[in-house]
């Protein structure tokens, strides 16, 4: 097979959500209880921001796993 076809996703996958998560995790984080930040009473913002990072870890992790 070439190359082009050898190239796995699950890395800039995994640098994508791992980025993203920490952004959104620091953020929601930095904010928590601030004013409108959480309208419905759950803050949203650093739950989510922790599941993309949860994600991208793994995704990170299988790609090193699968001969990186």
């Amino acid at each position: 097979m070439s190359g082009a076809a050898m190239f796995d996703v699950r890395k800039p996958i995994g640098a994508l959500f791992t980025a993203l998560g920490t952004l959104l995790l620091g953020y929601g984080l930095l904010t928590l209880g601030a004013p409108g930040t959480t309208p419905t009473g759950i803050a949203i913002v650093p739950i989510w921001g922790g599941v993309m990072l949860a994600f991208g870890l793994l995704m990170l992790w299988l790609s090193r796993r699968h001969g990186g």
